[in-house]
């Protein structure tokens, strides 16, 4: 699986008390993580007993056990924590890091104001533009307001929205009525699933309220 850090504003949009565990981004489908019942969008707070307070050290801890063994985990999903047991694999490190490749350009579309992005479907036109893969779904992010908090967390045109939350979307409306429905419930930023070049990665956007 891949991690991230937790943030501040990405723990305020989890409902966890403050920033802290290992942020999963991806699960490779046939790995121990996938068969344990992990997701990505989880947070993993604790590892054998040990809590998990920043993400660099759950690879630590993941290369201190024993190939094989079953180990007690708990995870943050949906605003609880859940017990789960994985078994042990072997640690390959480089599936424990979250990266971030580059961009490409614009195409008008749909506006979500609140959060400063213009979005669009997959359409083949826009597969050929951003070189996005043929199994690639979710929305385009077409523009980026210079001054939008997005911006400012390095979301560029070709990124793909994914997942709102914990939940997938595939068109521009189903993004704005998310982030009505996180405004409405006075949330001050709303959790963005972003993929590029096949590696995803979540960040927090602040929802301006009104």
């Amino acid at each position: 699986m891949r991690i991230q850090p937790v943030t501040p504003a990405i723990a305020d949009s989890l409902g966890l008390d403050k920033a802290k565990g290992a942020l999963i981004t991806d699960v490779d489908g046939d790995g121990p993580a996938a068969a344990a019942g992990m997701q990505a969008g989880d947070v993993v707070v604790s590892f054998d007993g040990k809590p998990v307070e920043r993400s660099r050290q759950l690879p630590r801890l993941v290369a201190g056990a024993p190939t094989g063994k079953e180990v007690p985990l708990t995870l943050w999903r949906e605003g609880r924590e859940m017990p789960l047991k994985v078994t042990i694999g072997v640690l390959d490190p480089q599936k424990l890091v979250a990266a971030r490749p580059p961009e490409p350009e614009a195409e008008p579309a749909a506006a979500v104001t609140a959060l400063g992005l213009s979005l669009a479907r997959v359409t083949p036109q826009l597969r050929e533009r951003y070189r996005l893969g043929a199994t690639v779904s979710g929305v385009v992010v077409t523009g980026v307001a210079s001054d939008a908090p997005a911006a400012e967390q390095g979301v560029t045109p070709g990124d793909i929205v994914a997942m709102v939350g914990r939940d997938a979307v595939t068109t521009p409306e189903e993004v704005i009525e998310k982030i009505a429905a996180a405004r409405q419930a006075q949330h001050r930023s709303v959790l963005l699933r972003l993929e590029r070049k096949g590696t995803g990665r979540y960040i927090a956007v602040p929802v301006e309220q009104g």
